[in-house]
């Protein structure tokens, strides 16, 4: 992967409505950072053609965090794309109430801004990837299985990212996986319990992507893991043999270093943004 460091008949019935309603991205939808835009495009100081990421916000609506986010992936050398999902439909957050915009509406906004983004100069075509969180992270689920969202005419995503994403126990993957998929999630969250995501993927068919699950024990080493670390770069090893944490299978380690020794810990981190996905040597 390049992008390491991550029903009810009415519900239906609303699902069948919002989804004959895709949004277009253009020039009249998409504006600059902060613009409040129902997308908004963040670009790197790098010199065209880069990698361009579509980020898919969770059930609180666009807000600051994701913004953020964005303006970390530009600073990382990538174009990025925050969706605004809620806003076409009337509602600022649905927590609590995820299908009334369903993950499927979600995911087929990511491949409408990848769309964009692949028509945009500033952006290669072949390496447009998509990151969500939470209810975001979602609909990224939706979106890296085979025909479940994605459009015949239309190019799988080059990678994908799912941070703590809302893994349904009671709707499981019933397509085969098409895109490297990263799922990011804490063995304490009990929002979205890590147990459900192990679940889809162990059920979830491959044809040779790469499903990789990262679980890291951190409530007994940091006052607010969450705070203290999303969004930072980090080094993680990939190659060791899967670990059971927790009941669940991790298949990387994150490089958090001085808990062991009594000191406060802190990350592996390397001096200046890098590309994610370089490997260390």
């Amino acid at each position: 992967m390049k992008l390491c460091s991550s029903l009810i008949l009415p519900m239906v019935l609303c699902w069948a409505a919002s989804g004959a309603a895709a949004q277009v991205f253009d020039p009249a939808k998409v504006g600059a950072p902060l613009s409040g835009a129902l997308a908004e495009l963040y670009l790197p100081a790098a010199a065209a053609p880069v990698g361009a990421v579509v980020v898919l916000h969770g059930c609180d609506g666009i807000e600051p965090h994701y913004r953020q986010w964005a303006q970390r992936l530009a600073d990382w050398g990538y174009a990025a794309l925050p969706i605004d999902s809620f806003g076409p439909h009337g509602f600022q957050d649905i927590c609590n109430r995820g299908l009334l915009v369903p993950p499927e509406a979600q995911a087929r906004d990511a491949f409408d801004g990848a769309a964009y983004l692949r028509a945009a100069p500033q952006v290669h075509a072949q390496r447009v990837g998509v990151i969500g969180f939470s209810h975001g992270g979602w609909a990224v689920l939706k979106a890296v299985l085979a025909g479940l969202v994605r459009r015949p005419n239309e190019p799988a995503f080059a990678a994908a990212v799912a941070f703590y994403p809302g893994c349904d126990p009671r709707d499981p993957p019933g397509r085969p996986l098409e895109t490297d998929t990263l799922i990011l999630i804490g063995d304490g969250d009990d929002w979205t319990p890590a147990t459900r995501c192990a679940k889809w993927r162990d059920a979830v068919q491959t044809h040779g992507d790469r499903r990789r699950s990262v679980l890291a024990g951190l409530r007994n080493e940091r006052l607010d893991p969450k705070a203290e670390l999303e969004g930072r770069q980090a080094l993680f090893v990939v190659n060791l043999a899967p670990r059971k944490m927790a009941g669940q299978i991790s298949e990387a380690m994150l490089l958090d270093i001085g808990y062991a020794d009594g000191i406060t810990p802190v990350l592996a981190i390397p001096e200046r943004p890098i590309p994610n996905g370089v490997r260390a040597g």
